[in-house]
This record gives C-alpha cells, structure tokens and sequence, in this order.
C-alpha cells in the first residue's frame, strides 16, 4: 500500500527496484572474478572471453531480473510472485526445446498469429477499458493476418518457433561466451529488459488508480 501512495513517479520506484536487484546481482557475480585472477596467474586466460562472458551474464541476469518485476507488480502475494517468475525462467531457459517440440505448419502459424492479436487486444482493453481501441487492434491484426496468408503465405510457416527463440535469452548468450561483443545481441536484452520494465510500469500505475 506505502508503494502504490507514496509520491514518487512510477518509472522511479520502477527503475529504483530493477536496479537496486541488478546492483545486488553485480555484486555477487564480482566474487567470482576472483577465480578469473587466479587462472590468470597460474595459467591462460583469454581476455576477452572472460570480458564478454561477464558482460553477456549481465545482460542475460538484468533480462530475468526485468521479467521477475514484471511478475512481481502482477500479484500481492510474494510465494505466487517467486513460483511464478521461477517457472517463467524455466520455460526461458528450456525454450530450445520447446521450439523442436512445437508445430510449423501453415495452419498452426494463422491461429498462433490471431492469438497473438487476440491476447494484444485484450491486453489494451485491460490497461484502457476502452472496448473501441481493442477492437480496432483485433480488426488490424485480423487485417495484417490475411494480408500475409494472400500475398506471403509462408511467413506463417515456422511462426510459433520463430516468436519462441525471440525469448531464447541463453541462444544470444554464446556469442559473448565466446569473446564475440555482438552490438545486435547487447541492444536485444537492453531492449528486452526495457520492454519488462515498461510493462511494469504501466502494471503498478493500474493498480495505483483501480
């Protein structure tokens, strides 16, 4: 209750919380440097494996961190929040799977893609309560989806796999492994975490008004 009175913005208790978890986060990884050092000293170290390894851990633990406050301003209840954003995190780290698992054909692609639009536009009636703005979004994306199955039909070919590894967090992770500083792969978490952390956002100022 002292969180949704209090009169701060919400983009600030927002950001204060995410980077209050990422600071504590930095600090447990910078214990491990330590073993970096000493491999350093008796033996070889690759330099910029170990730099882009750090780097891309904190990138993949400032996405999960971003995700978990997602999660967190949904529910009151704490457990249900840790439980929660636990097996999120799973399902993230096992998506590999899940996208050989998962059909590609044609008819699978269309319903996932009006899905999708379905789930947009009751997320915008949510937020707005405003039923004309969800159902022009429904209507464009039913728009968009038959554009697409007239003119390129095989962009709903593989869909569901595709939209699967746009969360496969661990996959752009083996280019910084590797000593690999991809700009590509750094502004996708950036933009990852900042897309979480929007969502928070607007979650804790419905709740702050409702």
């Amino acid at each position: 209750q002292l969180l949704l009175t209090t009169p701060v913005r919400i983009s600030g208790i927002v950001l204060g919380k995410f980077f209050a978890a990422l600071a504590f986060f930095c600090i447990g990884l910078a214990v491990t440097v330590l073993y970096a050092l000493i491999i350093a000293v008796h033996g070889e170290l690759d330099l910029m494996e170990t730099i882009g390894g750090y780097l891309g851990f904190i990138l993949v633990g400032a996405s999960f961190i971003s995700v978990g406050l997602f999660i967190s301003g949904l529910t009151e209840n704490q457990v249900i929040a840790a439980i929660s954003t636990f097996a999120a995190l799973l399902v993230m780290w096992l998506i590999q799977l899940l996208q050989q698992a998962v059909p590609t054909d044609l008819n699978s692609g269309m319903f996932f893609a009006a899905l999708v639009a379905l789930c947009v536009a009751a997320w915008l009636y949510s937020s707005t309560k405003n039923w004309i703005i969800a159902l022009a979004t429904l209507l464009i994306g039913a728009g968009i989806i038959l554009l697409f199955f007239f003119f390129r039909k095989e962009t709903f070919l593989g869909l569901i796999p595709r939209f699967l590894g746009w969360f496969s967090l661990l996959d752009r992770y083996r280019s910084f492994s590797s000593g690999i500083l991809s700009l590509s792969d750094t502004v996708y978490y950036l933009s990852f975490s900042s897309f979480f952390l929007y969502l928070t956002g607007r979650t804790i100022e419905k709740r702050r008004w409702s």
